[in-house]
């Protein structure tokens, strides 16, 4: 047996030696192989160990492992110890240490703790600390997800038609003499006469394009029908305001606004208590009593919101304002109370939408892809206009109220 420890020792001593000499070749050459000389030492060292312990089974299949370890690990890189040096290194430690080979045999694990221990840290695995770049495949939305656009638009409230002209011309009843009376038998009858002017609201065009290069229109297909959608509601913005706010000074249309701007409030009585509620129940009135039939009222989000909180002094919602739940409708003495972010916060209007003005379309909604237009064809650009031409005639200025609320409110207060 001590014969067979020596053998052991002296074959060990000269393994140790030839993987020290092969670590020191795989580290000056970084990821070269070791030397083929050394490599078939090491390897015939190994196969005369496993001839001299063939006898012990456990041990002679732990040598072949490590034989296997190492023709993989035959190359060591700078910054990590290859497996050739740690086997050495452990080895050499359990020489040191007195260690003999049966023991080192029967110290089972103790080499994988050791090669473990001077590896990287052994972590819990998630997606920040184990993926680099976009490892999973994200799923992505068909088409293009739009910022949100207005639900209402003012010309759902207007009456609609077309036009082949440039101009729209309609005659107006000013004024006039005179008045119908009673008539005494045998005497002349009261004689009256009415006074007419021609009003024109021109046809006016709304346009914008967009320049776009040909690879990202053919690189994001969803563009292609995002465009179209894009520009149509730019167009219904641009619409929005000029209905309702334009100074009718060309290009501009003569909006609600400019026709219809409150300037006279026909309070019945002072009221150092009105609210938003009691501004509209005056605004109603006052068309009705210039025999104009209000059909709508249209606020901001805000002002209808104003509106809808409104209690009394016992803590219910005021009466004459009607909210049916059903339908999110709300409305005041029978007339209906739209919302919109076409108005202006603060801001009112109300009248008869379906007889006091009506929109002519010279054409619709137009938007086209044109690629000759300028240096596109060089460039690889494709423009994309889109252009709505019509007129706004806004038949009676008497039909609509144009106010702000907390101005108006102040002229209720204040009349006597």
């Amino acid at each position: 047996m001590e014969n067979f420890q020596e053998q052991i020792d002296a074959g060990l001593k000269t393994l140790k030696a030839k993987i020290e000499e092969a670590n020191k070749q795989s580290e000056a050459k970084f990821n070269d192989k070791v030397d083929k000389a050394t490599y078939n030492e090491i390897e015939t060292l190994v196969k005369s160990l496993q001839e001299t312990v063939k006898g012990n089974t456990e041990y002679s299949e732990k040598l072949e492992a490590e034989l296997e370890k190492f023709k993989k690990e035959g190359s060591v890189a700078s910054t990590q110890k290859g497996f050739a040096k740690e086997l050495g290194d452990f080895l050499k430690e359990k020489a040191e240490q007195g260690g003999s080979l049966s023991k080192i045999i029967k110290d089972k694990g103790s080499f994988s703790g050791h090669l473990e221990s001077n590896l990287k840290a052994v972590g819990t695995m998630t997606t920040a600390a184990s993926l680099t770049g976009e490892v999973i495949a994200s799923d992505y939305v068909p088409g293009i997800v739009e910022i949100a656009r207005r639900q209402l638009r003012v010309r759902q409230l207007l009456r609609q038609g077309t036009t082949s002209s440039n101009n729209i011309r309609f005659i107006r009843e000013v004024a006039g003499e005179g008045s119908v009376g009673m008539q005494t038998e045998g005497s002349a009858k009261s004689q009256i006469d009415r006074d007419f002017t021609a009003v024109d609201a021109p046809v006016e065009t709304m346009a914008g394009f967009v320049k776009i290069s040909t690879q990202l229109l053919d690189d994001m297909t969803a563009l292609r029908s995002f465009l179209p959608f894009f520009l149509d509601n730019e167009l219904s913005d641009l619409e929005d305001n000029q209905l309702l706010y334009g100074d009718g000074t060309s290009p501009n249309l003569g909006g609600i606004s400019d026709a219809g701007n409150f300037t006279t409030f026909a309070a019945l009585s002072g009221d150092a208590n009105a609210q938003i509620f009691d501004l509209m129940t005056q605004a109603i009135t006052q068309l009705e009593i210039a025999n104009e039939s209000p059909n709508g009222i249209v606020l901001n989000p805000a002002q209808w919101l104003e509106l809808y909180n409104l209690k009394d002094a016992d803590n219910a919602y005021l009466r004459g304002l009607t909210f049916d739940q059903t339908l999110n409708t709300m409305s005041i003495l029978g007339v209906p109370v739209f919302k919109t972010s076409a108005v202006t916060a603060g801001q009112y209007f109300v009248g008869d939408w379906v007889n006091g003005a009506q929109i002519f379309d010279r054409m619709g909604t137009d938007i086209r892809f044109f690629e000759q237009d300028g240096t596109n064809v060089q460039s690889n650009l494709v423009t994309v206009r889109a252009e709505k031409r019509l007129a706004f005639p806004v038949y009676r200025p008497t039909g609509f109220i144009y106010g702000t609320v907390a101005t108006d409110i102040a002229k209720i207060v204040a009349f006597t």
